[in-house]
């Protein structure tokens, strides 16, 4: 009679939130801080210092008088 040989072999887990999600999550975290200081530093920081423009500009208009 022949032998008869049963290999089971078990699924590997499905993740469901585990380990590695959270990493993710931390990863894409950190990315979306960096990218938005390099836009405040390279975009908006010129603006919000000293640029060398005025922030008001007073301007008086003199109509001449209709002699009357």
């Amino acid at each position: 009679m022949d032998d008869e040989v049963h290999v089971h072999q078990e699924p590997p887990p499905v993740s469901g939130g585990g380990g590695n999600s959270s990493t993710g999550w931390i990863v894409g975290l950190l990315v979306l801080i960096v990218v938005a200081i390099l836009v405040w530093a390279v975009f908006l920081r010129d603006s919000a210092g000293d640029s060398g423009v005025p922030d008001e500009v007073n301007i008086e208009i003199t109509v001449p008088g209709t002699g009357g």
